[in-house]
């Protein structure tokens, strides 16, 4: 192969080669992640396919396209001619360069995707555990709206007084959890939809 149709696929390849990088930057760089332990570690899936299947390729172009810059160089050389230097943007160290940015991008997508992790994880588990206390809360409301319709309000003023003595005291029990449970809601609409 020529020295000049050498010069044109590492051209070609390298030019290729730093789009792929660039817009796999913009990819890794996105933190939108979704909002759900399910979404979170489909993402992580797809880093771990990111990584495992589809640089690796992208590493041996790298490989072969510095392979391929000494052949042309060793080419010139043996027909005497001058260095090649490739167009601007297009120099070995133009790729390296991008290919460190990658790596650091990578590094930072990792640890975004972990804290995400943990975050979605944690939210997980308030959930749950709001879960358990609502139910706890319904059953415990349920129980005292039973005592509520079976109230007798009593025959006389001693009964009656009574009956709204324990009327004030189921009351007074209720109105905090029935704050809490509002306030609970609304923390769980804020944070997990």
């Amino acid at each position: 192969m020529s020295s000049d149709q050498l010069q044109e696929d590492y051209e070609s390849l390298c030019s290729e080669l730093l789009l792929w990088i660039q817009q796999t930057i913009t990819m890794l760089n996105d933190r939108k992640f979704p909002n759900s332990l399910k979404g979170i570690q489909d993402q992580l899936l797809a880093f771990k396919n990111y990584r495992t299947v589809e640089k690796p390729p992208k590493y041996k172009e790298k490989g072969e396209l510095e392979a391929l810059f000494f052949t042309i160089q060793t080419k010139r050389k043996a027909m005497g001619r001058k260095p090649y230097v490739p167009p601007a943007g297009l120099f070995m160290h133009d790729i390296e360069s991008a290919w460190a940015l990658l790596d650091h991008s990578e590094n930072d997508r990792q640890l975004a995707l972990m804290r995400e992790l943990r975050r979605q994880e944690r939210l997980e588990l308030m959930a749950q555990k709001f879960e358990r206390k609502a139910g706890l809360r319904d059953a415990w409301l349920r129980e005292m709206s039973s005592v509520l319709q079976d109230f007798d309000l009593g025959r006389n003023i001693a009964q009656v007084e009574a009956s709204l003595k324990k009327q004030q005291a189921i009351a007074a029990d209720i109105l905090p959890r029935v704050r809490y449970s509002i306030s609970a809601l609304i923390f769980l609409q804020l944070f997990l939809w």
